[in-house]
């Protein structure tokens, strides 16, 4: 009976002893699964067809299977698993992790994906996270989005959890990620340290591309390897900024030891660039300010400024210094530009360009706008002194005007009536030609180097017709003073619908103007058109028809032109016209394709006119006008 008893108690002391381990278990994890194998004397455990391990401290981890090992106390899932922190806010997703409980260690192997606070989006490969410790890290090419559209791409990567701070090397931040390449900034430093939360951060050899806006230029954007992003940038404008360091705090960004250039990356922009001991980014003030600054050209020190600033891509009119610019020109050898923007007030501003030659020629380019409430303003003025031709041994001054004027008139009998005033003025006539690099390019300058044109313009819109009238004054900056001129005074263009009908629409034009040139040659032409055109008829199988009735008056005069008589002559002409036509539409996948076979049946009774000395050519725009 002793004996018995023994075995009975050594047994019972084993089953506790299980009991005891098992419930150890259970308070390690609480498995939630659809099958389980037990083995090696319970101490492995494996889980199959997906289910739940929940921790006893709160983490809840999903997976296809699961291996327990209860004597190391380490799990580990496979198959799309999910680990879900409920205390400490975050989730990450991958397909192999290790869980080392007895140092609340995770590791995870291939893809992962972690999401923190609901902020923070991290895209990663064999990812460590100390649960201690509340860091996440990984030695594998890393991306992470917040919740304020900014991307970070890290070589190698740490999260503290805490405290939201990222840290790095080899780091490229995307501003707006939502955004094309062309439209968002992107900045990358050597290695640094981000807080997510307040956006500050302190980071090493800094490389950025600064928005171009700011100098005058279109393409906004910010870059750190020019290099591998050849499609951030155009060659002829690269505007960039390179510092030995970076940081952040605040509203103060500052970059030490910065070196500034605005000029591409090909042999037709001469090198230079701006040295300074820091600049400084203030997004209360919204402007960049350098501090000791060197202008070099080839190198060379050319300019210093102890202080100076210009506004942030946000800022549309600040004053403050433009971007300098360097020009090299065979006939005035290389220059500086150095514009200066000032702010009148909400509704005007100046622009003063000096240029610098390394000559003893002087240009000063003043640009004056004002934006009224129904009118606009805008004079170009520039004075060049010490500019000597190959044709003179004497250095004069020479000088340019421009300036546009537009003013809405406002009249109550029309939908749209506006005053247009062009004015086009130089003192040399091969300025446009020589200083043609020099002057400010915006559209008041002349596009034709080889004459000028200032007007006077009248347009008037209403519902029952249109007209528009001026004056203008060419001048060819070539041939002598007498036949340089051309006058046209006046000129007009009326429109004029006179009502439709079932079948058609009856319409009236009428266009002039008298044409004075080569001092004494006068043309003056007066056109009348009376038209009417069919509304279309369409057949049964699809083609498309309409006619086309059009009478013409026209009275001429000239003087000393050959083209017309000295004496009044008037003639009245017609055109009578068919047109046929098969509209085709082909529908893809992605596009719909049009094709339109079109036939035109003319008739003119009366005589025609000789044009085959006229410099006219018939082509798919004008063949059936």
């Amino acid at each position: 009976m002793r004996n018995n008893f023994k075995i009975i108690l050594v047994k019972t002391l084993i089953i506790i002893f299980f009991l005891i381990s098992t419930a150890n278990t259970i308070e390690q994890f609480n498995f939630d699964i659809t099958e389980i194998e037990i083995t090696d004397n319970g101490n492995q455990f494996k889980g199959l067809k997906r289910g739940t391990a929940t921790s006893d401290n709160g983490l809840i981890i999903e997976a296809d299977i699961f291996e327990y090992n209860k004597l190391t106390n380490i799990l580990n899932a496979y198959g799309k698993v999910e680990i879900n922190d409920l205390i400490n806010n975050y989730i990450i997703f991958a397909d192999n992790i290790t869980y080392i409980k007895n140092k609340e260690t995770i590791f995870t192997q291939g893809d992962t994906k972690a999401i923190i606070e609901s902020k923070y989006n991290f895209l990663s490969k064999n990812v460590t996270l100390l649960r201690d410790k509340k860091e996440l890290y990984s030695s594998e090419f890393t991306e992470v989005k917040d919740d304020k559209f900014t991307q970070y791409n890290l070589n190698t990567f740490r999260f503290y959890i805490e405290e939201s701070l990222l840290k790095g090397k080899n780091i490229e931040v995307i501003s707006d990620y939502t955004k094309s390449s062309g439209n968002r900034d992107l900045y990358t430093y050597k290695d640094g340290i981000f807080n997510l939360k307040t956006k500050n951060f302190n980071a090493s050899d800094t490389k950025i591309f600064l928005e171009k806006n700011i100098f005058g230029l279109n393409k906004s954007l910010l870059s750190i390897n020019l290099e591998e992003n050849n499609d951030l940038t155009t060659n002829q404008n690269a505007p960039r900024v390179y510092g030995v360091s970076s940081s952040k705090k605040g509203e103060i960004t500052t970059i030490n030891k910065g070196t500034f250039t605005s000029c591409g990356f090909n042999d037709g922009c001469p090198p230079w660039h701006i040295n300074a001991e820091s600049i400084t980014h203030d997004s209360v003030k919204k402007q960049l300010i350098y501090k000791n600054a060197f202008l070099n050209v080839y190198n060379l020190p050319v300019l210093y400024f102890p202080k100076f600033f210009h506004p942030d891509p946000t800022v549309k009119r600040q004053s403050g210094l433009l971007t300098p610019q360097i020009n090299s020109s065979e006939i005035l050898g290389t220059s500086i530009i150095t514009p200066y923007f000032h702010v009148i007030s909400d509704n005007k501003d100046l622009t003063l360009t000096p240029t610098i030659f390394d000559s003893e020629i002087e240009m000063l380019q003043t640009e004056y706008r004002q934006q009224n409430e129904s009118s606009s303003f805008i004079a170009d003025i520039a004075h060049v002194r010490g500019y000597k031709s190959n044709l003179s041994q004497n250095r004069n001054s020479i000088s340019h005007l421009f300036a546009k004027y537009d003013l809405d008139l406002k009249l109550s009998n029309f939908n749209n009536s506006l005053l247009k005033l062009n004015l086009e003025k130089v003192s040399n006539d091969t300025y446009l030609k020589i200083f043609d690099t020099n002057l400010i390019d915006k559209e008041i300058k002349p596009q034709n180097q080889d004459s000028l044109n200032s007007s006077l313009k009248l347009y008037l819109n209403s519902d029952d017709y249109n007209l528009q009238t001026g004056i203008s004054v060419s001048e060819s900056l070539s041939g002598s003073n007498s036949d340089r001129y051309q006058y046209i005074l006046p000129y007009y263009d009326y429109n004029r619908g006179l009502g439709s009908n079932k079948f058609g629409n009856f319409n009236f034009s009428s266009s002039g103007y008298n044409n004075h040139l080569n001092t004494n040659s006068i043309q003056t032409v007066v056109n009348n058109n009376l038209n009417f055109i069919s509304n279309d008829f369409i057949t049964k199988n699809g083609l498309q028809n309409n006619f086309g009735i059009y009478f013409k008056n026209l009275n001429s005069l000239g003087k000393n032109y050959s083209n017309y008589k000295n004496s009044p002559q008037s003639e009245i002409s017609s055109i009578y016209n068919f047109e046929t036509s098969y509209p085709l539409m082909k529908l893809e996948d992605n596009f719909v394709n049009y094709i339109k076979p079109k036939l035109s049946f003319r008739f003119n009774p009366g005589s025609m006119k000789d044009y085959s000395g006229a410099n006219r050519s018939i082509n798919t725009d004008n063949i059936f006008s």
